[in-house]
């Protein structure tokens, strides 16, 4: 990690902290500092899709200086209006509940990060193939300062939705190295969803006296849980994130209408970051309103109004791809990949499989890159234990006794999270298994995590209260307690940390090692040389060099140039001042090694080039001028 970019790192959560303080000051204050710093975190990440979104329709460039002068603007003006005050810190040695479990969810928060970013960091090239591809749009919305490209050729950006490629975009103009800032920004924004998921659930358990200890074990189970992503990078790694900070501020309306108003801004973040995930969100969030709605009518008729807004901000984003492809028809004939057959209500994807219940039960440190499976042995049974109360507390609610104080708060908080985390089970489950539809099956698991850490805890809250009432000393059950923790950690945690912080592989478009050693060569180039690949253009981006992945007319060229002359080819570069060439192993598998290596021959021996670095898998040419 030698590339590190503090000043990114500060900016970074400047843009977030800036954009949540803006949008939550005009709503109730929250009265823990912990959370309310930390969720404005979460909803000034949220908002940062939206805004680039609409920088780039009325045409200011997406720069990270505009970006923060929008995030501090309000925060500074408050500060010299006076309602912002600093004060001396006063330093108290006093420990409350809330304190220390705030603590320990900080020390979960940085225990994940160290596990990603020591996996991430482990080998000098990116994993798999979408983190490529993700480069480009990177790069595209660094330099072009745009989130739109009807041109093509930036990967999983436009027509993809752009929020992924967007905020690293934003972080890459001050962040001079690619790959550190990809798997860094990652992992951090992966990371933060503990506390995200912590608040979350606090605020469903509402004024339950146990609702503390469900979110701090939610956390813990969030943070064990093999199946809660990896550090893959990709967009829908931060998508679960965006579901905890949207059902927090769902919470919230509850104490403030106008939390709506940010809620529609959350939901919002998830319709511009997948367009899959949007559906899973729907599957979500439909069943909590309904749920909702018997438990707090008024609620929930102000968070479907919160969903009204997320679609008519959605429109930022649709309605010009709409008008561009005239059709949605047209429109979806750009989005379908090649890994994705869809057919009727049958989405699939390229990891999905039929799930054994040991792919469950048996965690393993053996997992998918993109999205890891299984729970583990004691998770699950603590889980199984959890789906056990939560039918015993829903069944006692139907009883005449608990009816009378149905209208208690604090009965109906607990009583709504074990309804929700069921219903979401159920859904998540389904989803897994196409059910009611096949949508990119596997890409479930990481929300799947989010009911299956609910009941975790509520299962380990339980199992205490049992041995509470049974146990003549209390610190019996304490002690059982860890006993069970430490075995969720052999039996899930291990399993998780030893697969995250392994070697991965950089992807199944690469030759040979040959040909990454000599991709890793530009490195000793000065950033943005300009170089020309005959092959692959991500690799070249994504290790600092310049070319212009999304310029029609190279990328028509580069697709024909085994047609062109030594001449042809010589002209075309050097008019468009590239200093270098590449002819990688790539070109092997796409051309074959007879027509390939006539080409390179042909090349060579024009004399418009020298040989700049050559290996068993690439040869780099510096353009003579």
């Amino acid at each position: 990690m030698g590339d590190i970019s503090y000043i990114t790192i500060i900016l970074f959560f400047a843009y977030t902290w800036g954009l949540g303080f803006t949008i939550t000051s005009f709503m109730k204050k929250i009265e823990n500092s912990f959370e309310r710093h930390l969720m404005s975190i979460g909803v000034g990440l949220a908002v940062l899709p939206l805004l680039s979104i609409i920088l780039s329709l009325v045409k200011i460039p997406v720069d990270w200086r505009a970006i923060l002068v929008l995030s501090v603007a309000y925060p500074v003006y408050v500060f010299f209006k006076g309602k912002l005050k600093l004060s001396t810190p006063k330093f108290s040695f006093k420990i409350t509940k809330s304190n220390l479990y705030s603590f320990l969810v900080l020390l979960m928060f940085v225990f994940t990060l160290f596990m990603y970013l020591s996996g991430s960091f482990k080998y000098p090239y990116l994993d798999d193939d979408d983190s490529w591809n993700h480069a480009v749009g990177v790069k595209y919305v660094s330099l072009e300062k745009t989130v739109f490209n009807p041109n093509g050729g930036t990967g999983y950006l436009d027509p993809y939705p752009p929020a992924y490629d967007a905020i690293l975009g934003i972080l890459k103009q001050t962040s001079p190295v690619m790959i550190w800032t990809i798997k860094f920004f990652t992992s951090l924004m992966i990371s933060l969803s503990i506390f995200f998921f912590y608040f979350m659930v606090k605020r469903l358990a509402g004024d339950y006296k146990h609702a503390g200890e469900i979110a701090l074990f939610s956390a813990f189970g969030l943070t064990m849980l093999p199946s809660y992503l990896s550090h893959f990078t990709w967009s829908h790694a931060i998508v679960p994130g965006f579901f905890m900070v949207i059902f927090y501020c769902t919470e919230m309306i509850h104490e403030d209408k106008k939390w709506m108003y940010a809620s529609g801004i959350a939901i919002s973040s998830v319709f511009f970051t997948s367009y899959d995930e949007s559906i899973k969100l729907a599957m979500f969030f439909v069943p909590y309103i309904i749920i909702k709605y018997f438990f707090d009518k008024k609620t929930a008729i102000k968070i479907f109004y919160a969903g009204v807004i997320s679609v008519a901000l959605s429109l930022f984003w649709f309605m010009p791809l709409l008008l561009r492809y005239s059709s949605i028809k047209a429109f979806m004939s750009h989005i379908i990949t090649s890994n994705t057959v869809i057919s009727g209500l049958n989405i699939s994807g390229s990891a999905d499989k039929i799930y054994s219940f040991a792919d469950f039960f048996i965690a393993s440190s053996q997992n998918m890159i993109n999205q890891p499976i299984g729970v583990g042995i004691v998770f699950s049974l603590l889980v199984i234990a959890g789906v056990g109360y939560a039918f015993f507390k829903i069944s006692n609610s139907m009883s005449k006794s608990e009816k009378k104080s149905l209208s208690s708060e604090k009965v109906n908080s607990i009583l709504f999270l074990c309804i929700l985390s069921l219903v979401w089970l159920v859904v998540s489950l389904g989803g897994l298994y196409g059910i009611p539809i096949k949508l990119i099956p596997f890409r479930w698991w990481m929300l799947l995590a989010i009911p299956l850490s609910i009941l975790f805890s509520i299962g380990i809250f339980f199992i205490y209260s049992l041995l509470n009432s049974m146990a003549k000393k209390k610190h019996f059950a304490y002690v059982l307690i860890g006993i069970i923790l430490v075995g969720v950690w052999f039996t899930s945690g291990t399993q998780k940390y030893t697969f995250n912080t392994a070697n991965w592989p950089p992807g199944a478009f690469w030759t040979s090692l040959e040909e990454i050693q000599g991709h890793m060569w530009l490195e000793t180039l000065p950033q943005d040389t300009k170089v020309f690949p005959l092959a692959n253009r991500a690799p070249v981006i994504a290790f600092d060099m310049y070319t212009c992945a999304w310029c029609k007319d190279e990328n028509q060229f580069r697709s024909e140039f085994m047609n062109k002359s030594p001449e042809e080819i010589y002209d075309f570069v050097n008019k468009r001042n590239y200093q270098y060439i590449i002819m990688e192993g790539q070109l092997v598998k796409k051309y074959g090694l007879n027509a390939t290596q006539q080409k390179i021959s042909e090349i060579i021996s024009s004399g418009h080039y020298n040989l700049a670095h050559q290996n068993a898998g690439i040869i780099i040419l510096s353009v003579v001028k």
